[in-house]
């Protein structure tokens, strides 16, 4: 009986990188956002692109269905929107995006819980 091993010669091969401590690791840090990122990588260049844009931009916010407008008296386009804990997931996932970026800027530790009353404008 004669066997024959198919081997696959199409391998795949992944570049992994280890941060040990390099001064310079071909990584660059935004100065507008503060990311840092590989710019010839692909997925990590859409990754920063992502991030620098909700950085800098803002967490997008375009409203839902039943949401909570706050009469604000206010002549200015904009609207103030309260989301207690009573809402649908997506306001909750929303409010802790916001969340995570608040942190970025101020630091761990921002307590969210059910009792919460989180406004957004």
């Amino acid at each position: 009986m004669n066997c024959k091993r198919v081997l696959n010669k199409k391998r795949k091969y992944a570049q992994f990188h280890l941060d040990l401590g390099q001064s310079d690791f071909m990584f660059r840090n935004c100065k507008s956002c503060g990311m840092k990122f590989v710019p010839g990588d692909e997925d990590d260049g859409r990754l920063h692109k992502e991030f620098h844009k909700s950085y800098t931009h803002g967490i997008g916010l375009k409203g839902w269905r039943n949401e909570s407008v706050l009469d604000t008296h206010s002549s200015q386009n904009g609207r103030v929107i309260l989301v207690q804990n009573d809402v649908p997931p997506a306001h909750i996932k929303k409010v802790e995006e916001v969340i995570k970026m608040m942190e970025m800027e101020l630091g761990d530790g921002w307590i969210f819980h059910k009792d919460c009353k989180v406004y957004l404008y």
